[in-house]
């Protein structure tokens, strides 16, 4: 199985996550961020929890998939989530302000499973204990896989709501 298109961007987090926004985002989602989670995901949003909050670069990776893609061997951290997407498209943001990806096309409206896989984690949090924040060498990299979910699955994303 093969993905169906994917997009990048590199930023760098705020406060700690990278936000991507699905194309229809229009209702505000505030997760628990101390749950300690990777992702958390609510109706055209998706924060990404980055290894610090600042002084890196994070490249986010968005990839389309027609069914559950394989995990990657190499993710040194993954998790899990649900979302809709209320246009079936997303892209990567910069603080809710201005895009800095393209926008991909996931595929049809409606709910998505979200695996978020992490490599270079460990080197960003290793790399900083030793160097001047600010020092571009760093990057840490999440790939977003997005597939839709089965007809009749019934999911609940990070707020509680069904998808």
């Amino acid at each position: 199985m093969q993905s169906l298109g994917s997009v990048r961007a590199r930023v760098t987090p705020d406060h700690g996550f990278v936000i991507v926004l699905g194309t229809g985002y229009q209702k505000p989602f505030l997760p628990d961020f101390r749950e300690g989670r990777l992702c958390y995901a609510s109706d055209d949003i998706l924060y990404l929890m980055s290894a610090i909050g600042w002084a890196h670069d994070d490249e986010v990776i968005l990839e389309a998939w027609p069914g559950q893609p394989p995990p990657d061997p190499a993710a040194e951290r993954s998790d899990t989530t649900n979302m809709v997407l209320s246009e079936g498209r997303i892209y990567v943001s910069r603080l809710m302000e201005a895009a800095v990806s393209p926008v991909l096309t996931a595929g049809s409206p409606g709910p998505y499973h979200v695996r978020v896989e992490v490599t270079g984690r460990a080197a960003v949090a290793t790399y900083y204990e030793d160097r001047t924040p600010g020092d571009p060498h760093a990057l840490e990299q999440m790939r977003v896989h997005l597939w839709p979910a089965s007809v009749g699955e019934t999911l609940v994303d990070d707020d509680g709501a069904k998808a």
